[in-house]
Parts: C-alpha cells; sequence; structure tokens
C-alpha cells in the first residue's frame, strides 16, 4: 500500500472521493482549507496498486500525526482493506517524515461505520461525551421541561437565513455569560454557512424578535446542533426546548439523531447544569473516543 499526503492538484480527486462513500461534508477540500495557514494539513491519500483506497484528514502538529483538530472528528473515509495493511503503511510513511506520535479521532459509530478499523492498533487516550437524542420515538422530556413548557408561550419557530442576528446573539452571550467568543470568528463561519447552504442551517424562536438560534450541522444520518443560543428572554420562553423539539419533528423522517453535542465549559471541564439542560430534553449521553499510538 502506498501512502501520499494530498496536494493541491488532488482536490477534484479527494471531493469525488468524499462524495462516492459518503463522507460528511467536514472531509470536504472547501471545509478543511477554510483554516487556511493556522494549521497544517497533512491529509493522506492510501494507493493499492495505483487506485485509491481511501484517505484520512489530518494535520500535523511538530511530531504528531492529528487527526483534523478543526474537526470534531476525523477517520478512515475508504474502501474495506485489511486494517493491519493500512497502519503498517500509516506508520511507515510517518516515521520516514519524522513523526514520533499518532493521535486519532474516527468517526463516531452514530455518524458513520467506518470500514477499516485502524484504531484497533492504538490505545485509547481519552472520551468525551456528546449527547444524543434518537428521532426514531417521540422525545422524552422529564416532568419539570414539560411542566416549563406548559407555563410559556408558544415561540414561532422556523429556518431562517438571519446569519447576522444569529452571530450578534451568539457573540454577544458568550462574551457576557462566559467571557469568551465563539469557536468560528465571524469571517469564518459566514463562509462555511455561505459555501454549505445544504448542509448549515439556522433555525429561531421568535416572539416578535428571535429570541434563540440553533446552528444545524446536516450529517448524512446525524444533525448536529453547532450553535444552541438565546437571550435572557429566550430562557424565559424556554426557547432552546421549542427550537429542539421543532428540529426533532423537522428530521424525524430524513435522519437518526440529533447531537445536542458536549456539555463541557471554555475550557473543556464537565459542566453539569449543562449535563441536565441535555438529558431534561431526553439525550443520552455517548462517549466519542480519541486513540493515540507512539511509532
Amino acid at each position: 500500500m502506498e501512502v501520499k499526503r494530498f496536494k493541491h492538484s488532488d482536490t477534484d480527486a479527494w471531493n469525488g472521493w468524499i462524495v462516492r462513500h459518503h463522507g460528511s461534508f467536514f472531509f470536504h477540500r472547501d471545509y478543511l482549507n477554510y483554516h487556511g495557514d493556522r494549521l497544517e494539513d497533512h491529509s493522506l491519500m492510501f494507493y493499492n496498486d495505483g487506485q485509491l483506497a481511501g484517505v484520512i484528514p489530518a494535520m500535523q502538529y511538530h511530531d504528531v500525526f492529528h487527526s483534523h483538530r478543526g474537526l470534531s472528528y476525523g477517520g478512515w473515509i475508504g474502501e474495506r482493506v485489511d486494517s493491519k495493511n493500512v497502519i503498517g503503511a500509516l506508520s511507515t510513511y510517518l516515521i520516514s517524515k519524522g513523526f514520533n506520535k499518532i493521535i486519532y479521532r474516527p468517526q463516531p459509530d452514530f455518524y458513520a461505520q467506518e470500514t477499516v478499523s485502524i484504531q484497533d492498533s492504538m490505545e485509547l487516550e481519552s472520551e468525551k461525551l456528546t449527547f444524543l437524542i434518537p428521532l426514531d420515538q417521540p422525545l422524552r422530556l422529564n416532568s419539570n421541561r414539560k411542566r416549563n413548557l406548559k407555563k410559556v408561550e408558544q415561540l414561532e419557530v422556523s429556518q431562517v437565513s438571519d446569519f447576522e442576528g444569529f452571530y450578534d446573539m451568539l457573540s454577544r452571550e458568550m462574551e457576557e455569560r462566559h467571557g469568551s467568543a465563539p469557536i468560528h470568528n465571524y469571517v469564518d463561519l459566514n463562509y462555511l454557512y455561505k459555501t454549505f447552504p445544504e448542509n448549515i442551517k439556522i433555525f429561531a424562536g421568535r416572539h416578535k424578535q428571535a429570541v434563540g438560534y440553533i446552528m444545524a450541522f446536516q450529517f448524512r444520518k446525524v444533525v448536529k446542533c453547532q450553535y444552541i443560543v438565546s437571550d435572557s428572554q429566550g430562557y424565559n420562553y424556554e426557547a432552546i426546548t421549542q427550537i429542539v423539539l421543532h428540529l426533532a419533528e423537522h428530521y424525524k423522517n430524513s435522519h437518526s439523531y440529533l447531537d445536542l453535542g458536549a456539555a463541557t465549559d471554555q475550557h473543556g471541564a464537565l459542566k453539569e447544569s449543562l449535563v441536565r439542560f441535555k438529558k431534561s430534553l431526553g439525550a443520552m449521553s455517548y462517549a466519542v473516543p480519541t486513540y493515540t499510538l507512539d511509532i
């Protein structure tokens, strides 16, 4: 098996491969490349007898080969081949390029079933909890959430194109509540929103004006709530709960899960209040693993 580093002239071949193998729009070069020079891309393409067999979106950080840190996950996208051949070819290539370590974050099973389990040759480094709502059954709100909903006026919830209003509320609320900023700056997120209109949607809850938003990333089986925000008025109206209920109804016939994301603060520590809130919406926690291998 031959391993080659992705280069710009491979763009069409890479993107075509991702489409044919039902890969996430995360792996499209227009998504990967928005990071520019901030992350050093070191994505790889694997060949058997001159024919492309699979790709791994990745980056390098000093002497570490890392599943792309600009993505929620990475992994193998390609044919079903012997995992020992893949890890052997990968290790040989990386050693020749001066790498000493692999940090690998495969696609979670509920997003996609990878055809090669490279991680079987690695050690588990860490696990991060994410919270999923299955869409093949009615939402199981807890009693407190149901009681709160009965007390508030129903909002008008719909898909909107109000990126400006969404990002203004998001940045303002994150600064006021947490002293932080969105992971994506305005320019980057607006670029992604305009570049992937079929995959990135904004939903708003309105009471005369928007009081809460969810930016949803649509994947093949999962809809991920990438950004969730409401203002103080939205809090009083249970805006996020009402938008989540709308999303569950909207996507129940086309997708399997609603991913509410992690429940951590800006430092990565588990935040119990977020855990309780997401569980109150009927979400279940799943561990998303990261693996490592010294080479």
